[in-house]
């Protein structure tokens, strides 16, 4: 959720309100990417926990409008979440 809210506070994608659809602007996500990257390693290296933790109460939360647009999937029969089935069982069918 942290990269969702801060992409979308920096105008990574926006959001059409008549549709629900998303479109990334990708120069825009491109900066965002960088910048969200800049602020995660800056956070390690200084150790800062007390920084991780706002920055989790600040974007680690599910927006309303973005609940609603999954519920909407979810009513739909639309998969969310692509779940990767790996390892040796798969690849030799045991």
């Amino acid at each position: 959720m942290v990269r969702f809210n801060y992409f979308q506070e920096n105008g990574a994608f926006s959001r059409n309100d008549v549709t629900g659809t998303y479109r990334v602007d990708f120069p825009a996500m491109s900066e965002a990417v960088n910048g969200l990257s800049e602020l995660i390693l800056t956070l390690q290296g200084n150790g800062d926990y007390e920084g991780v933790d706002q920055l989790m109460e600040e974007k680690g939360l599910v927006p309303d409008e973005l609940q609603a647009d999954l519920d909407r999937l979810d009513a739909m029969g639309i998969p969310r979440d692509i779940i990767f089935e790996q390892g040796i069982g798969v690849l030799f069918g045991g």
